[in-house]
C-alpha cells in the first residue's frame, strides 16, 4: 500500500480515515459518525452507524449501544501489504454512559483499510442469555440522508429493488429473500453509492432497510432455541 495515498488521523473523539474514495470517521468504540464518498463531488453514504439493542437484553424501548462504551479497548495494526486494521472490543451501553445492559452483550469490532474503494468490516457479538431469550434485537443500524434506492443481487441478477424513502415501513428482508443476497446496492438518484457484499463467517440474521436507515441484524424477533450466543460477521463495503 503506498502510504501517502491514505492517511489515519486523530480527531476529537475518535479516528479519521482517508484515501481518494472516502472519508470514514470512528468514534473511540467504532461507531461510524461519517462515511463520504469523494467521487463525483463526494456524497455522504452514512451520516452515522452503529450496533445496538433495543429490547430482548434490556428494557423494551431503552437503547444500548456501542456509541455509549467508555472503557474500549482498541488497538491498530499493519497488515502484510499495508493495510490497516482498527479493533475495538466492548459492551452495548445505556446512553448515559455508565448504563451496563441488564444482560450482557459484548462486541468486537474490526475496520481494515487501504487505498482501495472497500472497507472490509467484521462484527462479532457475544450474548451469553441468547439462548433463554424468547426475542431480541440487535444490529447495526446506518443511517444516510443520501440513499434513496437500493437493489440486491443474486447470482448476478436483481431480485428486488425499490425506494425505501417510498414506505412507512420494512423494505427487502433479506430473511424473506431466502437468505442475505450476494450483494445488497445502496442508491442516490439511481446512481449506485454503496455495494454490501461477501459476508462471510456468520450469516446475518436479516439485512434490511428501513426509510433512511440501513440493517444488517444479528437477531431480529423470535430467537430459536438453539439461538447461537456468539455470532462472527463479515463484510465488505465497495464505494462505486
Amino acid at each position: 500500500m503506498n502510504p501517502n495515498s491514505t492517511a489515519l488521523l486523530p480527531v476529537n473523539g475518535g479516528w479519521l480515515f482517508e484515501n481518494e474514495f472516502y472519508a470514514l470517521r470512528l468514534t473511540r468504540s467504532g461507531a461510524i459518525t461519517e462515511f463520504k464518498s469523494k467521487k463525483d463531488g463526494g456524497k455522504t453514504i452514512f451520516k452515522s452507524g452503529s450496533l445496538y439493542t433495543d429490547y430482548g437484553f434490556g428494557e423494551r424501548g431503552k437503547r444500548f449501544g456501542n456509541e455509549n462504551e467508555v472503557e474500549v479497548w482498541s488497538r491498530i495494526e499493519t497488515l502484510d501489504g499495508g493495510a490497516l486494521r482498527l479493533h475495538f472490543e466492548g459492551r452495548l451501553r445505556q446512553s448515559d454512559r455508565f448504563g451496563r445492559i441488564p444482560k450482557t452483550v459484548s462486541f468486537v469490532t474490526e475496520y481494515t483499510l487501504d487505498e482501495s474503494p472497500t472497507v472490509k468490516m467484521r462484527s462479532k457479538i457475544n450474548a451469553p442469555d441468547a439462548p433463554k431469550t424468547d426475542a431480541a434485537f440487535l444490529s447495526w443500524m446506518m443511517t444516510s440522508e443520501t440513499v434513496n434506492g437500493f437493489s440486491l443481487m443474486k447470482d448476478g441478477k436483481e431480485i428486488a429493488s425499490g425506494n425505501p424513502l417510498e414506505t412507512q415501513h420494512r423494505s427487502a428482508q433479506s430473511r424473506e429473500l431466502g437468505g442475505v443476497p450476494d450483494e445488497f446496492l445502496l442508491k442516490s438518484d439511481g446512481k449506485t453509492l454503496l455495494s454490501v457484499r461477501n459476508f462471510i463467517r456468520s450469516q446475518p440474521g436479516n439485512v434490511f432497510c428501513d426509510r433512511a436507515n440501513f440493517f444488517i441484524a444479528f437477531y431480529d424477533g423470535k430467537l430459536p432455541e438453539n439461538a447461537q450466543p456468539v455470532m462472527d460477521c463479515e463484510w465488505e463495503f465497495e464505494v462505486k
